[in-house]
């Protein structure tokens, strides 16, 4: 997507959300962070707020632009993306 945009003139100016385009709940990013780290993190629901609107809290970015604009699509999942961002800062 990046490079995409870089060469795509209708592209310039855009805001664009560049992500899997599928619901993720947080806790779920969390437990994949956890797991690759090898971490002794525990997520911990315990202290939330029951009368909060937000009970399980997802990330949803809208690629609806990116797709259209750039002719893209995602190819690479989000876990993907996780395990290899923190490869890279791990190395």
């Amino acid at each position: 997507a990046i490079e995409k945009s870089l060469v795509f003139k209708k592209g310039k100016g855009e805001v664009l959300n560049i992500a899997s385009g599928i619901s993720t709940r947080i806790n779920k990013v969390a437990e994949i962070i956890i797991d690759k780290l090898n971490s002794k993190s525990v997520i911990n629901d315990k202290n939330q707020n029951k009368n909060s609107r937000i009970q399980n809290p997802c990330l949803y970015a809208d690629i609806t632009r990116a797709k259209k604009i750039l002719n893209w699509d995602p190819q690479t999942t989000l876990e993907q993306g996780l395990i290899r961002s923190i490869d890279c800062y791990l190395d």
